[in-house]
């Protein structure tokens, strides 16, 4: 009986020294992985640069960092981009203009890395910021804008007009040629040979914007819908807050453009020169959207400032 104790006893020692030597082992560590990241989203800075965001998982182990992955859409040249625990934004710089890429996210602590998040598809885009002026109808300046041209264009340059400006009636109207009766094909006899009007889209629109960085994408912008129509803005005073919308041109260009605000007002300077300025991200290449979604993409597909307005012929706001 004593000897069978003992051999239970020596046993049970040799069991706890192998349990021991199992959990503290340096060489195989418990490994706990953070979840993966969601809602991964995009916004072209420049002809060079994009900036992507995510939201951090509240599921799983605690993330110390990230791992972005970008790679040029058809390669297999994946690079990994190390990111701190304290950001969920990372600007990927050093990129090609009209080139697609593929983004996707991971988190990682001091043992695991989690699964992917979502993959995205972005493109950089140009941005313009300075001196891109749209005049009322009186002025003899430019009422309408060639892209990515940012010299306003006069009412004899109608045909090659992108976006047009209308405040006749003391109503406030930017957006389709077509849409205007402001084109030179359209004012007889003042311009009898007057260019067709060109064929420019309008997407969705941002209300209460501060920058065109504001507004994040994780969809193709043209998962909703894009129609020829005029924007309507404030037809009283032209007072309010900085919008942007999406265009297409005639080409197939794609472009983000905002309409600022300043001091409160949208319209600018005196009559008859009064003016709205704008600031244009400009797709160069022809049928990129800025973004195109994978399937098993299910975040949030927009950041939507304020409201968005739907997309009726016209639209007031």
């Amino acid at each position: 009986m004593v000897k069978q104790l003992m051999y239970l006893a020596g046993l049970a020692v040799a069991l706890v020294l192998v349990s021991c030597e199992t959990t503290t082992s340096p060489t195989d560590p418990v490994k706990t992985a953070p979840g993966a990241p969601t809602e991964l989203m995009a916004t072209s800075i420049d002809s060079g640069t994009i900036r992507i965001r995510w939201v951090a998982a509240d599921t799983g182990a605690t993330a110390t960092g990230f791992i972005v992955v970008v790679e040029e859409d058809g390669s297999n040249n994946p690079q990994e981009l190390p990111v701190g625990s304290a950001s969920s934004t990372i600007n990927v710089s050093n990129l090609t203009t009209g080139t697609v890429y593929n983004f996707t996210v991971y988190a990682v602590n001091d043992t695991a890395r989690s699964g992917q998040s979502p993959t995205i598809k972005w493109a950089p885009a140009s941005r313009y910021t300075a001196n891109i002026r749209l005049y009322e109808t009186e002025s003899d300046m430019g009422s309408g804008l060639m892209m990515p041209n940012t010299a306003g264009l006069t009412i004899g340059q109608g045909g090659m007009w992108d976006l047009c400006l209308d405040t006749r009636g003391e109503v406030y109207d930017i957006g389709s040629p077509r849409n205007s009766s402001y084109t030179d094909e359209q004012m007889p006899p003042e311009f009898p040979n007057g260019d067709v009007a060109r064929e420019t889209l309008i997407g969705k629109v941002w209300e209460n914007v501060t920058s065109l960085d504001d507004i994040y994408e994780s969809a193709d912008l043209t998962q909703e819908t894009l129609l020829e129509k005029l924007l309507t803005f404030n037809d009283a005073d032209a007072s309010g807050s900085a919008f942007a919308f999406v265009v297409k041109t005639s080409s197939g260009n794609f472009a983000k453009v905002m309409v600022t605000a300043a001091g409160g007002k949208l319209l600018q300077g005196t009559a008859p020169d009064r003016y709205i300025d704008l600031v244009v991200s400009y797709q160069s290449g022809v049928d990129v959207p800025y973004a195109v979604v994978s399937k098993e993409n299910t975040g949030k597909y927009s950041k939507k400032i304020g409201g968005v307005i739907d997309s009726n012929v016209k639209k007031s706001f």
